[in-house]
């Protein structure tokens, strides 16, 4: 990712979240999936995906709130919850822009989730 590929993805988001609010019914919709998930006998795990610092740092309490969320869906439906929000480093070469990785970000990241994972999933 060079710096105008970051600057524009952080811009891109920036409009994206301009307006954002937890949606109750999103969160609904994923209580009942999970709980569905559960009465079929599947283990769930929430994952939450790596974000770049640059992304991060513009809506700190947007991201705290969306966290505060998760971790009590994760609390309520007894599921497990694995936060890998900052768990990549902002090198430009593990991004493809701010919210996605590319190829050698995903090889960074593969074994931290699978360590994360094991013990989750009796691996």
């Amino acid at each position: 990712m060079t710096q105008n590929e970051m600057q524009a993805s952080t811009d891109n988001y920036r409009r994206f979240m301009a307006d954002y609010k937890i949606s109750t019914n999103a969160v609904s919709s994923l209580d009942d999936l999970i709980s569905r998930a559960h009465a079929g006998g599947t283990t769930v795990v929430l994952v939450q995906a790596p974000l770049h610092s640059g992304v991060r740092s513009l809506f700190p309490e947007a991201q705290q709130a969306y966290q505060q969320q998760v971790q009590s869906v994760a609390s309520n439906l007894h599921v497990d919850l694995v936060n890998l929000v900052d768990s990549v480093p902002d090198d430009p070469r593990l991004w493809v822009d701010t919210l996605h990785l590319d190829k050698a970000g995903a090889a960074y990241l593969a074994p931290r989730l699978a360590t994360m994972l094991a013990p989750i999933l009796g691996s």
